[in-house]
């Protein structure tokens, strides 16, 4: 079985011991194009995303 550990992250839960945690600002651009129109900036968006790090 693979070893597990917190993801420090609540709604993720555990994830793989050997996986990286980072801040989205740490990995990411922000792309305003693609937010939609109705879209307040003090709105919440959760997403997760995967790119070889």
């Amino acid at each position: 079985m693979r070893e597990m550990k917190d993801s420090g992250v609540k709604w993720v839960g555990e994830i793989p011991s050997s996986w990286k945690v980072y801040k989205v600002k740490q990995i990411a651009d922000s792309n305003n194009d693609v937010l939609p129109e109705n879209y307040e900036e003090e709105q919440e968006i959760d997403y997760i995303c995967r790119d070889g790090r």
